[in-house]
């Protein structure tokens, strides 16, 4: 077996491309692919052995394109068997994402590809990997600037091909372009390039947006975060502000961090003030839209809200995930996949009611609310997945539901009241759910009493020390920001024997619609409210203005736009401060702009292949496919067809003077196919 396949090797006889040009610009596209991908695999050590011999295996392809080379076949072949082992490998060792390994098989193929390229459909198959590699390294991506990558490629990719189509038009006619006309115009590459992204531009716009897509890709980063100087025992981290401050520091000097959320911490005050900072702290991929809890609070004093009782759980696994109670069965998966870009506290953000966690470490502990912790601060980079469970409810079953449930007795924590809550706050609460009876029906007239009559406003004055806050809030300040209204719902609730917690975490953040991404900002830290709804469980609630009453609810309802162009024209009016409308104004004048040109091109059309080239094609294509390696005037020799002999020595003069056809020419060739015609039908009838 051996033997035949090393004569097999030594049989393959192919016609080689030497076109050093069109070689180059396959090798600056197959590098671009190369580099893209390195950069979303954070430079691995790998890259650079396959760059160099990339480029080296280019070099010795061409220089030895006319000869078998079954020896370096032979080599790659082996090498090539050696990588495949490679990434079931690696596999194996991340079986979770397997996206990396698969970058680091296609990598290593390309490379040793490159090094036994002779002929024109070698490089086509570059080019081919360079475009897996692309899309590869596209799924890796969580950043805009692979926009950069898009548009070297883009362009290294139409050149490469229009060398491609020269080539190929030269092996079926032995057609060579006149002297000074060797290079492919810029400016039809440029041509070229505009309509087709111009056109997939178009496409884009006219697609509808689906963000219910399912992903079931859920990659962690596995590095290993268990050292012990980084480890704690749950404790609730801020890396922007001090461990564990008391309710007395607390009071003694007003802490805020603009970089960071104080909601994260064991302890809230109702009186800190400040704006957050509006840059992005991480992105997430998401099936639905969703509100990220962090913690919950059920301890409230009239000035700060904290912890009752810790009671952590300590969870422990060998490989992930993290896997909780069995999920509903009328639910539906909400797959988050986090990429965080700064640091966060140790907080595992996520939408409720999980019950599978994909986090880069082996230990997590969990509160009595079903928060997790990890044992240390998540970092720039780090990726963790979550699977939650949303149940399938509408208002009107949760209107129906019964209030009565054994649940309930053991809430009587989240009905904790100050002692020193005036009576009027009762009062006002029981007014806003007069005559309404289930709970989620009494809930979201709360919600809905404060959004409408209170003011969001970060620039309010403290309240006065002495005073508690809800109540300043309700019936003196009447502004406030989401933590105001968060706590207000909560002790409203509470007021007519509603259980409910106070929650801090991340509204959902801004869709990007070029990256696919949730892009969420500091600014976007929040604070709402979970309701217990006998019969159904916690349910989140956003009393704050602008917001969603009931996310869960609102969840798995249609997109604001349902079309992607105008998800994409409203996320360009944000990031440049611009309204939808007239960025669309815009873009629309220069659309039109640039299809009149293409109409006046249109009326007066160039022709891009000489017509005697044009009309030997076109005699090609009544004739058949010619045999590998056959040139023109082989063909030519071997048929009776005098018009067809003729048309190719028109060809030949034509090709051969270095110069482009007259019109004397061009009226001969198409008297010659007419007359070939004319001969294939003679024939053919004589034959039948």
């Amino acid at each position: 077996m051996f033997k035949a396949w090393i004569a097999f090797l030594k049989s393959l006889k192919r016609v080689p491309e030497d076109s050093a040009a069109f070689r180059f610009w396959v090798g600056v596209n197959v590098t671009v692919a190369l580099v893209a991908s390195a950069e979303q695999l954070d430079w691995p050590f790998f890259f650079w052995p396959c760059l160099g011999l990339t480029a080296f295996g280019m070099w010795v392809s061409h220089r030895l394109r006319r000869r078998n080379n079954w020896e370096i076949k032979a080599a790659l072949s082996v090498l090539m068997i050696v990588a495949l082992v490679n990434f079931f490998t690696g596999l194996s060792h991340n079986f979770y994402d397997p996206r990396e390994p698969l970058a680091q098989l296609l990598m290593w193929l390309q490379a040793l590809h490159s090094c036994d390229l002779p002929t024109r459909k070698d490089l086509s198959y570059s080019l081919l990997s360079a475009l897996i590699l692309m899309a590869v390294a596209a799924v890796l991506s969580i950043s805009l600037s692979f926009a950069i990558y898009l548009a070297a490629y883009y362009l290294s990719a139409v050149i490469a091909l229009r060398w491609n189509v020269r080539s190929l038009v030269g092996e079926r006619t032995g057609w060579r372009p006149a002297r000074g006309r060797s290079v492919p115009s810029w400016r039809g590459a440029l041509s070229l390039s505009l309509s087709v992204m111009g056109f997939g531009l178009l496409v884009v716009m006219l697609m509808p947006r689906l963000e219910g897509f399912r992903i079931r890709a859920l990659p962690v980063s596995m590095q290993n975060r268990l050292e012990q100087s980084q480890a704690s025992q749950g404790q609730v981290q801020n890396p922007y502000y001090p461990a564990q401050l008391s309710k007395e520091q607390m009071r003694k000097e007003s802490r805020f961090n603009s970089s960071g959320y104080g909601g994260f911490a064991s302890i809230v005050d109702l009186q800190a003030r400040g704006r957050l900072d509006h840059q992005r702290v991480f992105q997430v991929r998401s099936n639905v839209e969703c509100y990220f809890r962090g913690l919950t609070f059920d301890t409230y004093d009239g000035q700060f809200w904290s912890q009752s009782k810790e009671d952590l759980q300590t969870l422990n696994v060998e490989n992930p995930p993290f896997t909780f109670m069995p999920p509903a069965t009328n639910a539906t998966d909400v797959v988050q996949i986090f990429y965080v870009d700064r640091p966060l506290s140790n907080l595992v953000l996520f939408s409720p009611d999980a019950y599978q966690v994909f986090f880069p470490s082996q230990i997590l502990y969990q509160d009595r609310a079903g928060c997790l912790r990890a044992p240390f601060v998540l970092d720039k980079d780090m990726v963790y997945s979550v699977v939650s469970r949303q149940a399938h409810m509408t208002p009107q079953r949760l209107s129906r539901l019964p209030r009565r449930d054994p649940e309930l007795r053991k809430l009587n924590n989240y009905l904790q009241m100050p002692d020193e809550l005036p009576s009027r706050v009762g009062d006002l609460s029981r007014q806003v759910v007069a005559d309404r009876k289930s709970y989620y029906d009494r809930a979201s007239a709360l919600a809905l009493y404060l959004s409408t009559n209170y003011a969001y406003d970060l620039d309010v004055a403290r309240f006065p020390e002495d005073h508690d806050v809800v109540d300043t809030f309700l019936f003196e300040s009447k502004r406030g920001y989401c933590e105001h209204f968060a706590a207000a719902m909560v002790v409203m609730c509470r007021s007519v024997k509603i259980p409910a917690r106070y929650c801090t975490g991340f509204l959902p953040g801004t869709y990007n619609p070029f990256s696919g991404f949730r892009e969420v900002y500091g600014d976007q830290a929040h604070a709402w409210v979970e309701v217990f709804i006998p019969g159904y469980g916690w349910m989140t609630f956003d009393p704050t203005p602008g917001g969603s009453l009931t996310p869960e609810l609102d969840a798995g309802s249609a997109p604001q736009n349902r079309w992607l162009g105008l998800a994409v024209l409203q996320y360009l009016g944000d990031q440049l401060g611009v309204s939808a409308t007239r960025l669309a104004l815009w873009l629309s004048g220069l659309g039109l702009g640039l299809l009149a040109v293409a109409g006046l091109r249109a009326l007066s059309p160039r022709p891009r292949l000489d017509p005697v080239i044009g009309a030997l094609l076109e005699a090609w294509q009544l004739l058949g496919p010619a045999l590998p390696g056959q040139s023109p005037r082989q063909r030519a020799a071997g048929s009776k067809l005098e018009s067809l002999q003729r048309l190719v020595e028109l060809h030949e003069a034509v090709a051969y003077a270095g110069r482009p056809s007259t019109p004397v020419e061009h009226q001969q060739a198409r008297t010659l196919l007419a007359q070939l015609k004319q001969e294939l039908k003679a024939s053919l009838a004589g034959s039948g």
